[in-house]
């Protein structure tokens, strides 16, 4: 990623709501005992030789800390998970996947290293929230459908799919096929293609 989309990305992991309120958390209760172990005088109410900069960094520290490691654990895109970001995700095991991730879409395992899939984001085109149900809904509302949904790229390749469809085709995962390959009544399928992705459709079934 370019630098400027890494920082973006970081510090959207670290204004959102879940990760303030559990730094700010952490940063109160390590900050109060911190303090009365250095400044045991507190307790006394003697607050004389008390320096408010140094207090104020006691809590700032453990809020860093805290802040960092929920940065840590977000920016790790496992399978399974929904996506809150619209980019490329580089498989970090195989170091040969690409696997473009949309907004609201349930991540998927790299095909090559199914359970140990270890995603790294290569390149971000949107972020969103990943708290908004909207999203989470959406996401569910693909995968949990009980007609064929795929999506694809403007030459036909599959960028992801739901259960149905993976069971049309009696495979476990369709995920980098091309349509024209998996059906040959696809050449007679009208496609339209937006600049990223298209949504199929086949006779009797909404793709």
């Amino acid at each position: 990623m370019h630098r400027s989309e890494i920082i973006r990305y970081y510090f959207h992991l670290a204004i959102e709501r879940n990760s303030l309120i559990r730094a700010s958390g952490i940063a109160v209760l390590v900050g109060i005992i911190l303090n009365l172990i250095n400044h045991p005088e507190i307790l006394s109410g003697n607050f004389s030789d008390l320096d408010s900069g140094i207090m104020v960094l006691i809590f700032l520290v453990p809020f860093l800390v805290s802040t960092y490691s929920s940065i840590l654990s977000r920016s790790k895109i496992k399978p399974g998970e929904i996506s809150h970001i619209d980019g490329i995700l580089k498989c970090n095991n195989c170091k040969k996947t690409n696997f473009h991730i949309h907004i609201g879409q349930m991540t998927g395992e790299c095909p090559q290293c199914k359970k140990d899939t270890r995603w790294k984001i290569s390149k971000i085109f949107n972020l969103s929230s990943s708290d908004n149900d909207m999203i989470k809904s959406l996401a569910l509302f693909a995968r949990h459908n009980p007609q064929p949904l795929l999506r694809t790229d403007s030459s036909g390749k599959v960028l992801g799919s739901n259960p149905a469809a993976s069971a049309l085709f009696d495979m476990e995962d369709i995920t980098g096929a091309n349509i024209n390959s998996l059906l040959l009544q696809a050449n007679e399928i009208n496609l339209k293609f937006n600049n990223n992705s298209s949504l199929w459709k086949y006779p009797g079934h909404r793709c």
